[in-house]
């Protein structure tokens, strides 16, 4: 007989809580119930098949969605309470590519971008253009997705926040800058104390970050626990 998988975690200081969390699509449930605990300067992976809920669970976190029924926490903020509060904490990459800002030059979105943030730091989001060779110059309309992920990053990071939240946040981009984008992501983990919520279909790059994972199917959690647990006890999962 086999023990059911672990969906708990004992932390005392979590940057992302959700309770009972349920969104329906018409008749269609995108999630159910969901229980996510994120801990405090954690790199939690969340992982699922396509339609498992990801991105609706990442979104209603930043209000972009609002749940049928449950709640979210996010840096000790509801989400749905004070929207402007917790996005200006929080550095978002999202899955689509949805600028409405086409006609802007990259430089000029940078600039557009860095009055909402305070905290803001225009040096290194310069360090951050020119290790994502980004030409500042060039209008949004004309990126390839690659290049929309790069300038995404640069949003994401420059202003340091205390959570990324990333949905597939190399998804687009060539080996060769996936790599420089994960080293950039480490560099900045090692220099800013962060919390990272991160979705992708590429777990083998980004497992090297994770201390922490969560399973979604069918919109629910199927387990969530450290990860060095998961490799220590897990034989085998039919997920």
């Amino acid at each position: 007989m086999t023990s059911p998988l672990p969906t708990s975690l004992h932390s005392s200081e979590l940057a992302v809580t959700t309770r009972a969390l349920s969104k329906q699509y018409g008749t269609l449930r995108a999630l159910h119930d969901l229980a996510l605990q994120v801990p405090e300067g954690a790199v939690y992976l969340l992982v699922g098949p396509n339609g498992a809920g990801k991105s609706t669970a990442i979104k209603i976190l930043i209000d972009q969605v609002r749940p049928t029924s449950g709640e979210a926490t996010v840096l000790g903020v509801n989400p749905q309470v004070h929207p402007a509060l917790v996005r200006a904490n929080v550095g978002y990459v999202p899955e689509q590519l949805d600028w409405g800002y086409g006609w802007m030059r990259v430089g000029r979105l940078l600039e557009h971008h860095a009055r909402y943030f305070p905290t803001w730091d225009a040096a290194y989001a310069n360090r951050l253009a020119k290790s994502f060779a980004l030409k500042l110059d060039q209008k949004m309309s004309t990126l390839s997705k690659g290049q929309g992920r790069r300038v995404h990053l640069v949003m994401a990071l420059a202003h340091r926040p205390p959570l990324l939240v990333m949905d597939e946040p190399t998804d687009g981009l060539d080996p060769v800058m996936r790599d420089e984008a994960l080293g950039v992501l480490i560099d900045h983990l090692a220099q800013t104390p962060t919390t990272v919520l991160l979705s992708t279909h590429h777990v083998s790059e980004v497992e090297q970050l994770a201390d922490h994972i969560g399973v979604l199917r069918d919109g629910e959690l199927r387990t969530q626990l450290p990860l060095d647990e998961l490799r220590r006890d897990l034989r085998r999962y039919r997920a």
